[in-house]
């Protein structure tokens, strides 16, 4: 954070700090929408310079990929955290250039990604079989 926030980027912070706790325990597993909206007010927040930009789309993607590593979530928003953690990651890429230590994060964010149990994620077995 450059400054000190004024009322309008601390109502910003709380709806992202909410939407954070919506997404990791799928308070609302029924919209998607919920995970690009989680994403975007970080996105909101960065350029606000509220906050960090590398430390913020860092801790997107780890509570994404927390939320889909969770098997007593429910499944299909498991999958969905999946297939948005690679928003947060693409944008720790770009930042990660030119930064050697910050590369080696990176690498090890999307080794994680990659090597996530996905197992993990398969559909729960249909009711009688």
């Amino acid at each position: 954070m450059t400054a000190a926030p004024n009322a309008a980027t601390r109502a910003m912070l709380r709806r992202w700090q909410r939407l954070e706790i919506t997404v990791r325990c799928a308070l609302e597993a029924g919209n998607p929408a919920r995970l690009g909206q989680f994403i975007g007010a970080a996105a909101r927040l960065v350029a606000e310079d509220a906050l960090a930009e590398w430390a913020t789309h860092e801790r997107c993607f780890n509570v994404l990929m927390n939320t889909a590593e969770d098997a007593a979530l429910p499944w299909h928003w498991r999958c969905m955290c999946i297939d948005f953690a690679c928003r947060p990651l693409a944008r720790l890429t770009t930042l990660a250039r030119g930064d050697r230590a910050r590369h080696r994060r990176m690498v090890e964010l999307a080794r994680r990604l990659a090597q996530a149990d996905l197992a993990c994620l398969q559909p729960p077995p249909a009711v009688g079989q």
